[in-house]
């Protein structure tokens, strides 16, 4: 099998370069993504993207595999509690223990440590006792924990992109809807959710000015013809249902189902006043015909204005669709052309009758933003585990100590001597407010005497 710190594929994954020109090349992107508008599917969908996110997740899962080993070996290793040299290569803390013996000394000093530490290991050398304990083991596999904290939102990201969709809808009130329009993702355009939801009210509280204070929609969740949700929707108070998330945005007014069309007879010169809902049909004056209404338009073509479909049926069966405008002879000036090429447009085209969009009834509707997102659990775990990743990485160690416990004539000198994987400086802390400890002790068996 090949060493693989003899590979140079590996050495590649591993390298640490590899991870800031990784991080480089997705800032980036993703300033790009964010101040330049995008089409069609958008940066953040496209397969590159997911690309350069699954790299900087391979380098991640090769760096940690690379180093585990060798954190292993320093968590599983316990160092020999007999080591003079590491008192000789740094001046160690010490204490005097007057009128002492060795094994009354280490007693006592185990004692303390025991009430601190963990896995204390004792050996006698020369006369001496020599104590090893230490402090902070697990911090060693802190960064292995923000390096999965990581992964966990790359991973968390790639599920939203690739699973899950964002939009909006408009429900007018008292009304359902059983899709929504896809703005983001490569599906964009109507989707179908696979349930139903109703607008039962809306409400809207102002404020003194007329300035909107608080709107609420009483949204119902029907599904397969039975209602299994009911919910109180609210301004960053969303609604979750079937993992997809509803939140108040916006509201309006929009037509609503009824109209009202004069009919102008030109050989009689009477004009009558027609009111039809959508999809109704009325019959003409004089049993001329048969106006149903089609199509309702707050806009239509966006620069038309107020429209309704209308399909006149001849007592012949002919049929006869025209588009009566609200304001027509003031559009019609603009757009003389259209109304000239298209008797779809003509108000005239069912002889003897000329019509006229007099009014349309409104309706409110709550805007509303959909969204759904399987990653997000991924990404909260993950920044819940960074969280605790970056403490364990800054303010935790692993501290080793030695106490060396040695005659001098009578009496008996604690030495004592440590080393830390990072912190020198708490390591430094640590090692006085032990000896500071040991004195405490030192001076209350005086005191005992």
């Amino acid at each position: 099998m090949t060493d693989k710190k003899k590979n140079p594929i590996w050495d590649i994954l591993r390298s640490v370069k590899l991870t800031l020109f990784i991080l480089s090349v997705l800032a980036a992107a993703s300033i790009i993504g964010t101040l330049i508008q995008q089409e069609d599917t958008g940066i953040y969908y496209s397969l590159w993207f997911r690309f350069i996110i699954f790299c900087l997740a391979v380098n991640l899962i090769v760096c940690s595999i690379d180093r585990l080993p060798v954190t292993l070996k320093i968590f599983r290793h316990t160092p020999n509690p007999d080591r003079p040299k590491l008192f000789e290569e740094a001046e160690p803390r010490t204490l005097l223990f007057p009128n002492a013996s060795v094994g009354a000394v280490s007693s006592i000093v185990q004692g303390i440590l025991r009430s601190r530490f963990k896995n204390l290991a004792v050996k006698e050398h020369d006369n001496s006792s020599y104590i090893y304990c230490e402090k902070g083991r697990y911090s060693l596999f802190s960064v292995y924990l923000v390096h999965l904290s990581v992964l966990l939102i790359l991973a968390g990201a790639i599920a939203g992109s690739i699973f899950g969709f964002s939009g909006y809808v408009n429900i007018p009130e008292g009304r359902s809807i059983d899709s929504v329009v896809i703005t983001s993702g490569k599906d964009r355009g109507n989707k179908e959710l696979g349930f139903v939801v109703r607008c039962e009210k809306f409400l809207i509280e102002l404020y003194d000015s007329g300035e909107p204070k608080e709107y609420r929609s009483d949204l119902s969740f029907i599904e397969n013809g039975k209602e299994s949700l009911k919910g109180a929707l609210r301004v960053n108070h969303p609604v979750k249902f079937k993992g997809i998330r509803f939140y108040q945005s916006s509201y309006g007014d929009m037509p609503g189902e009824t109209v009202r069309i004069k009919a102008l007879n030109s050989e009689k010169g009477e004009e009558t006043t027609i009111e039809v809902g959508l999809g109704k049909a009325v019959t003409l004056p004089d049993n001329r015909g048969e106006l149903t209404l089609s199509d309702i338009r707050d806009n239509l073509m966006n620069m038309l204005g107020p429209a309704v479909l209308i399909t006149i049926k001849s007592p012949e069966g002919k049929e006869t669709p025209i588009w009566v405008l609200k304001d027509r002879d003031t559009i019609k000036k603009k757009f003389s052309d259209m109304f000239e090429l298209s008797q779809k447009f003509n108000p005239s085209a069912y002889a003897p009758f000329t019509f006229e969009l007099y009014e349309m009834s409104s309706v409110t509707y709550t805007g509303l933003q959909v969204a759904r997102d399987p990653g997000v659990p991924f990404v909260f775990a993950g920044f819940i585990m960074i969280i605790i990743g970056l403490f364990l990485t800054f303010f935790t160690s692993h501290r080793r100590f030695w106490i060396r416990i040695s005659d001098e004539k009578g009496d008996v000198k604690v030495s004592l001597a440590g080393t830390s994987h990072k912190n020198p400086v708490g390591m430094e802390r640590a090692l006085d407010v032990l000896l500071s400890r040991l004195k405490e002790t030192a001076m209350e068996g005086k005191h005992n005497d």
